[in-house]
């Protein structure tokens, strides 16, 4: 056995030592039993080439979609007349075709084989599917001599479309569900407005599935298309009235050089938010929320140092018919830079400017600036800081660990008096959000995370109770992971 490994890194080692020159896009192939290559010499350069002789096949593994292709060149040794030599392939044990080369002596020269003259290249070619294969050539004529074989495996001029999904479970306990302020969940826990706090608990544990299909298209070296369908969900398990779902697809094309030019759209459908006060009826209403997002993405690839992106996008908020004044449209600007200053290590830091311009008036003749209604017109700057950290390997797994942080800085901006509207007159926000996350690989495809996440937000109004709109929130929980792919030829 020990014979066996050291004639097997004996004949590694001297393959190795030629010149394996293979065109771009192109793999260089060894056999999967070891055999001692030979040099030819063509045109001042040396190649390696394995021997083929009768009833001896040589069998190499590939991974497709790829194309085979061998460079086949009779051992002239006592003659130099032109010979048939009639070539087989099979493909996974089943005979695929049988080709015939004629054989005539050439130009190149063997290094070290004194004696024995190449012939002139042929070529033997066939396209494999997706999947991992086994392809076995043999000489079936002549009975006897050597033919000469430089295996490659060649990258497709255009790939097939590849399929990758991707499906997650994650369980999620929220602390503050309706981010209600201490003074609202201290009235919620001692019942003292049932018609304002209508559900059970103020927080829950909520099951949060989802789901991702991408399709791939890749020209290697030229550009690559992605089109990705997806959807998350959050289902609550006491306040089910909070699930709600948001959809995704995504287009991205990519250069050679990695710059990337992507559309999103996206979609949350009407879900209950919660009881709001409104001022038509003097009473709680229940208040629906839903949400339409487009955008484009520009992002920079490997042309410089550093990374960069810039995206705009546009979303259209709605509330129901109770509270149609709050209705908005928001366009927001972002620039974001990413650096990877170690291995193993990124970090992405992005502002966003962000404008929402709210409906502000809820009946026919109305105008924002002069109803009685609320107005929750801002502006606001967002800045957000994310650290992914390869940290090696916990308990033999692949690990990492994911530090984010985002603040978001929202004035408001309605022409309103603070009588008029006492909730958003002058009124300044502080948002926050912070979080860690430990990405632990299972396996090649399956993958176990754990997080925990803090989020409040601080109100400054001018016109109401301050504390009345600060909210703090905890979530922690755990998500599970699995995710595969094929190519669809």
């Amino acid at each position: 056995m020990c014979r066996e490994v050291a004639i097997a890194i004996a004949f590694s080692l001297l393959a190795a030592g030629l010149l394996w020159a293979a065109p771009a896009g192109a793999t260089k192939l060894s056999p999967v039993a070891p055999v001692p290559p030979v040099e030819i010499e063509v045109d001042g350069s040396p190649y390696a080439y394995f021997p083929l002789e009768p009833g001896r096949p040589l069998a190499f593994a590939v991974d497709g979609p790829v194309r085979f292709e061998a460079i086949c060149r009779w051992r002239f040794r006592d003659t130099v007349e032109a010979l048939d030599v009639v070539v087989e392939a099979s493909v996974d044990g089943e005979i695929a075709w049988r080709q015939i080369i004629r054989a005539r002596p050439g130009s190149a020269r063997y290094v070290g084989l004194p004696g024995c003259v190449p012939g002139r290249a042929g070529r033997v070619a066939l396209d494999l599917p997706s999947g991992p294969h086994e392809i076995a050539l043999s000489v079936l004529s002549p009975a006897e001599g050597v033919l000469d074989v430089n295996p490659l495996a060649l990258t497709p001029e255009v790939m097939p479309w590849r399929l990758d999904w991707r499906a997650s479970l994650a369980a999620t306990y929220d602390s503050n569900v309706f981010r209600y302020s201490d003074e609202d969940l201290d009235d919620f826990a001692e019942d003292a407005d049932i018609e304002r706090y209508p559900m059970e608990t103020a927080d829950d544990v909520r099951l949060d599935p989802g789901f991702r299909l991408e399709f791939t298209r890749e020209e290697p070296g030229v550009r690559e298309t992605r089109l990705s369908f997806g959807g998350d969900w959050r289902l609550g398990i006491e306040n089910g009235e909070r699930s709600f779902a948001k959809l995704v697809a995504r287009v991205v094309e990519r250069d050679e050089a990695g710059a990337e030019l992507a559309f999103s759209l996206s979609a949350i459908p009407s879900y209950e938010l919660r009881p709001l006060w409104d001022d038509d009826v003097g009473a709680y209403r229940e208040c629906r929320f839903r949400k339409h997002s487009g955008s484009v993405e520009l992002g920079t690839g490997d042309a410089f140092p550093v990374e960069l992106g810039a995206r705009w996008r546009h979303d259209r908020y709605g509330y129901g018919p109770g509270f149609v004044e709050y209705d908005a449209n928001a366009n927001e600007v972002g620039l974001a830079v990413t650096a990877r200053p170690a291995r193993g290590l990124r970090i992405d830091a992005g502002y966003a400017l962000r404008q929402s311009r709210a409906r502000g008036h809820d009946e026919i003749g109305e105008a924002r600036a002069t109803s009685d209604d609320n107005d929750t017109t801002y502006d606001q700057d967002e800045y957000e800081l994310r650290v992914r950290w390869e940290v090696g390997r916990w308990w033999g797994r692949r690990t990492a660990l994911v530090a984010s942080g985002r603040v978001e800085r929202r004035f408001y901006l309605t022409s309103k008096s603070v009588a008029d509207d006492p909730y958003h007159a002058g009124r300044e926000d502080t948002a926050w959000l912070v979080s860690l996350r430990a990405v632990v690989g299972m396996s090649e495809s399956l993958r176990l995370e754990a997080f925990v996440e803090q989020r409040g937000r601080d109100a400054d109004l001018a016109g109401a109770a301050t504390a009345m709109k600060d909210y703090d929130a905890w979530r922690t929980g755990v998500r599970l992971t699995v995710e595969g792919g094929r190519f669809l030829d």
